[in-house]
């Protein structure tokens, strides 16, 4: 059972066959993540020491399936944590994202309650959620916006509010 290390200390095991995105996951340990296919590079990690292999294809990086083994940390090359799986004991150059990962995932109806152009290339857009529900969030995070199949991120650019918005 390869064990998982990173930056900041944190360590925990991966199941033969299991993406390391998956392990961090299943020991209640949030990694930077979005589109867990490969696609997108927000779960880029430096791979310092440790042998992996991808179990699909990482698009965003240009590679198609194969090992890839680093002996020596000053050698590091890029992996995509969703698409890999640890054969050996790995070093990643990353850390956990600490109180945004105990954040439950939610996907919510929401309709837009304003939209405000704020200078020539920012708006601001407030959104309306379901009456009674909690939606907590860390500064820094952001959310995707769903509508007729076209999915878009944005950053949260306020605190939380009691007014449902």
């Amino acid at each position: 059972m390869p064990k998982i290390y990173l930056s900041n200390g944190l360590e925990f095991n991966s199941v033969d066959g299991q993406t390391i995105l998956d392990a961090a996951r299943q020991n209640n340990t949030a990694i930077e993540h979005s589109c867990r296919n490969g696609r997108c590079g927000v779960c880029v990690a430096p791979l310092l020491e440790g042998e992996t292999d991808a179990v699909i294809d990482e698009e965003f990086l240009g590679k198609s399936k194969g090992k890839v083994k680093v002996k020596d940390k000053t050698e590091g090359v890029n992996i995509l944590t969703c698409c890999r799986v640890a054969i050996s004991d790995i070093y990643l150059d990353i850390e956990d994202l600490g109180i945004i990962g105990s954040l439950p995932l939610l996907t919510l109806p929401c309709r837009i309650d304003s939209i405000k152009k704020l200078n020539d290339d920012v708006v601001g857009i407030v959104l309306r959620l379901p009456p009674g529900r909690d939606f907590m969030f860390c500064a820094g995070q952001y959310i995707d916006l769903i509508h007729a199949g076209i999915r878009r991120s944005y950053s949260i650019a306020n605190s939380p509010r009691t007014d449902g918005k």
